[in-house]
């Protein structure tokens, strides 16, 4: 994918793409340089509304990403978003936004939602018991997840 964008856009730096997933959030980067003169983002939205995508592209280059735009606009009409330079800096915290979760702890927490349906629980009760946990503990979920897999350990 970043083959093609650089392609298309010559002075491409990097993307940042987070994935909803239900209340959880999953972001991947190949960004390396803060020092964008551009961005894109594309929202994608699921049938209800809500995001289910969001990919920001970043550039050396201002007005890079304003032909990309367009033709964004014009493949996801209303349900999609397109911003332009509406992410820069790009700072380094949306490399790893404060709610999303890296894929090492979605898969703890998942494992650990194993663990517990393992145990006898139904999934959503699983996801209820690990949250609450969590919040007894006053520890983040994939906090919460680690400790019940060191448990078994």
């Amino acid at each position: 994918m970043t083959d093609d964008i650089t392609a298309t856009v010559p002075s491409f730096l990097g993307l940042i793409v987070t994935i909803f997933l239900g209340d959880d959030a999953v972001t991947l980067s190949t960004l390396d340089s803060p020092t964008a003169e551009t961005s894109l983002l594309v929202t994608v939205a699921t049938p209800r509304g809500g995001p289910a995508c969001e990919v920001v592209l970043y550039a050396g280059h201002r007005g890079a990403f304003l032909e990309l735009a367009a033709d964004s606009r014009a493949v996801f009409g209303d349900a999609g978003q397109v911003i332009v330079d509406g992410h820069l800096p790009p700072p380094t915290n949306r490399l790893y936004p404060t709610n999303s979760l890296r894929i090492a702890e979605l898969s703890q927490i998942n494992q650990a939602l194993g663990v517990l349906i393992a145990e006898g629980h139904l999934l959503s009760a699983a996801r209820t018991v690990l949250q609450h946990r969590a919040d007894d503990r006053g520890v983040t979920l994939a906090a919460a997840a680690r400790q019940t897999l060191t448990r078994l350990g």
